[in-house]
């Protein structure tokens, strides 16, 4: 989705099962209202929560990433913006295959050891390159920048920092050459790319001496 994941799992206030987010995804509990959820002062079980997790793809092959991923069809832009509804169902195809804990295991890490679960805080840099890649987004540009910043991100979780960077400074420099836009949050983001993965310059060759 091209989006960082501030993913905290912790106890819900309703329910107090897992929860990342404001209504309860397991009960509809919204701190800020009058309304409990559907659970309170009941605890939602082991079990109910495995269940919905499980439910959360096709054929009961849901894991914890289908079952954070899944909350966003609920949104409107799911529901009205094609090429988003496009983009979520094929990260949910990707999400379904992913290696992440169980559900049971998370359960009794927030429920049972009342223990916060979060995203180690990236380094610097890291959390720089995620930063362009949020401005570029929220920016309007070309119709096939997402995919070159779609190549950018696989690059970046390959391991080659250096030239996920490069990609988004080719997105980010050819919106400045075609003079499409001139506005400064395009140009930090490349203040940020030349300050995170400095550009080596091709120099010639230094032939011998006479």
């Amino acid at each position: 989705m091209l989006k960082r994941s501030p993913l905290n799992l912790s106890a819900c206030g309703g329910c107090g099962g897992p929860s990342f987010q404001q209504p309860c995804p397991l009960c509809s509990y919204y701190p800020m209202g009058s309304d409990k959820g559907q659970w309170h002062p009941r605890t939602a079980s082991r079990e109910f929560f495995c269940e919905k997790v499980a439910e959360s793809a096709p054929a009961g092959t849901g894991n914890l990433a289908t079952w954070v991923l899944a909350q966003k069809k609920r949104t409107v832009a799911y529901r009205e913006d094609l090429s988003f509804r496009q983009r979520l169902d094929d990260t949910l195809s990707i999400a379904a295959g992913l290696d992440v804990a169980n559900p049971g295991v998370v359960f009794d890490l927030v429920v049972g050891g009342q223990t916060s679960v979060h995203r180690e805080r990236l380094q610097r840099d890291l959390w720089s390159f995620w930063e362009v890649v949020d401005a570029l987004g929220m920016q309007s540009g070309p119709e096939d920048r997402s995919g070159a910043m779609a190549d950018a991100v696989v690059e970046m979780h390959a391991g080659d920092f250096d030239g996920a960077c490069a990609k988004l400074r080719a997105i980010v420099t050819d919106e400045l050459d075609q003079d499409r836009s001139r506005r400064p949050e395009i140009r930090r983001a490349l203040d940020t790319l030349d300050r995170i993965s400095p550009r080596i310059e091709a120099t010639e060759p230094v032939g011998p001496r006479m």
